[in-house]
């Protein structure tokens, strides 16, 4: 009795066997992916919480100046009050002006 070769297609091997890895070669092959993948997975995950905290950072500094900045604009407002102004003119013995005279040009003025 003759047996017939039957020899199976690309389609019906097994999918190492169609590209002729060996299973030792697959299993390197899939252990290689998984590590760099791990690895990708840890430093992506580094950069995000680095990120994250570079961020909480320059929230509370922009709070800390904005705290700053309304204490400084306090002070503006409060050296800049017309009370304050009556106190420092009557300290230095100014004078009110009672009648403004504006100065008008005559002849030829340098303009841009």
């Amino acid at each position: 009795m003759i047996k017939r070769r039957t020899e199976k297609t690309k389609a019906q091997l097994e999918f190492w066997k169609r590209f002729r890895i060996s299973e030792l070669g697959l299993r390197i092959v899939c252990g290689v992916i998984v590590l760099v993948g791990g690895l990708l997975y840890i430093v992506l995950t580094t950069s995000v919480a680095t990120s994250g905290l570079e961020v909480k950072d320059l929230s509370d500094r922009l709070e800390a100046l904005a705290t700053q900045r309304s204490v400084l604009q306090a002070e503006v407002d409060r050296l800049q009050s017309l009370d304050r102004l009556d106190r420092v003119t009557a300290n230095l013995e100014l004078v009110r002006v009672s009648k403004v005279e504006y100065l008008t040009p005559t002849g030829s003025v340098a303009t841009r």
